[in-house]
This record gives structure tokens, C-alpha cells and sequence, in this order.
């Protein structure tokens, strides 16, 4: 019986399959044991990575506007504004040694780190510096979409951002700021 219940559960999963069991109930026994904590394993991994973006979603609105309100162009918006932009803040993961955004190309995003430090720098100067929690990138899209009359004429990044190791953030597209400036008739 225990030869049988042994090999329906490696058919079932190929967690464990490639052990080869005697007729010893205690070696099946075992091999069953491996496999079931195989599996049980791979399930808390796969809920942990599942769940882990999840928490970024589920931040509260004062969280986010903790961090809108850091910025100095954001400091005298309305409340009703603020909340606005705050609906439009997606949450972005980015590895080790990522390009987040490149020097001399268009500002898209504006980017608000959760978690993580990201390096700061521009060409041929040694002016390195550094993001880290709290810390935001891209204020000249805040600028661009407040100013411009129009979606065209993105600002141009002055700086490359990369990553230093895996980076929690927030994104503010460029498009969805403009889009909820324009909501509300201009700022």
C-alpha cells in the first residue's frame, strides 16, 4: 500500500520523482516525507513572490503622500490634487544593475523609492550620487506637465539612474500626470 501511495505522489509532482524506493515501508516513507516538503516549500516561494508586489499595492494613501509631499514643487497642490496623482502611482520593481532611467533621454516617469538605493550619475563627470528610501527621481516631470500646454516635449534626463541592488518604488507616468493636470483644468 505504501509502494503505492509512493508512486501516485511522484506522478503527481516531479518534486522527488527521480528517487528510486526499495519495498521498505520506511525508505517510502521517507522519499514521501522529501517530496511532500518539496512541495510545500515551492508553495510558501511562490506565495512570498506573489504576495511581495501585493504589499506595494496595498500601501496607504498616507504613505503615498507622505512621499508626494517630499517633493518641493508638490508642497502647496490641493489635497483633492494630490489624492489624484496619488490613483496614478504604480508600483515598480527593478533588479540589481538596471537601467531606471538613462542620461539624455526622455523623462517618462517620475520614480519614488520604497525600498533599495539606486546610483545616480552623468557622463564624464565623477558626480555620483545616490537614491534611497524616500528619495525621488524626475521632479522635471512635474515641472513639464504643470508648464506645457501640451502631451508633447517630455523633459530630458540629465542624470542615468541605475540600480545598486533590487529597488521597490513607485512610478508616476508622465502621461498620467498630465492627464490629471489637465482633469483638473491646469495648477
Amino acid at each position: 500500500m505504501s509502494q503505492s501511495f509512493w508512486w501516485a505522489l511522484r506522478n503527481l509532482s516531479s518534486l522527488g520523482s527521480n528517487l528510486q524506493t526499495s519495498l521498505y515501508t520506511m525508505e517510502i516513507f521517507l522519499s514521501v516525507m522529501i517530496s511532500i516538503s518539496g512541495m510545500v516549500l515551492f508553495l510558501v516561494y511562490l506565495n512570498a513572490r506573489v504576495q511581495e508586489p501585493q504589499e506595494l499595492l496595498d500601501q496607504p494613501k498616507s504613505k503615498k503622500m507622505q512621499l508626494l509631499k517630499k517633493v518641493p514643487v508638490l508642497e502647496n497642490i490641493p489635497e483633492n490634487i494630490l489624492i489624484a496623482i496619488c490613483e496614478h502611482l504604480k508600483p515598480v520593481t527593478y533588479t540589481e544593475d538596471s537601467y531606471i532611467v538613462q542620461e539624455g533621454r526622455p523623462l517618462v516617469k517620475m520614480l519614488f523609492i520604497v525600498e533599495g538605493l539606486a546610483w545616480t550619475y552623468t557622463t564624464g563627470n565623477i558626480d555620483v550620487g545616490t537614491l534611497k528610501r524616500g528619495d525621488f527621481y524626475g521632479e522635471e516631470v512635474l515641472t513639464w506637465a504643470f508648464q506645457s500646454p501640451s502631451f508633447s516635449g517630455l523633459p530630458i534626463s540629465t542624470r542615468t539612474v541605475i540600480s545598486e541592488g533590487k529597488i521597490e518604488a513607485f512610478a508616476l507616468r508622465a502621461g498620467d500626470l498630465k492627464s490629471v493636470v489637465c482633469s483638473f483644468g491646469g495648477i
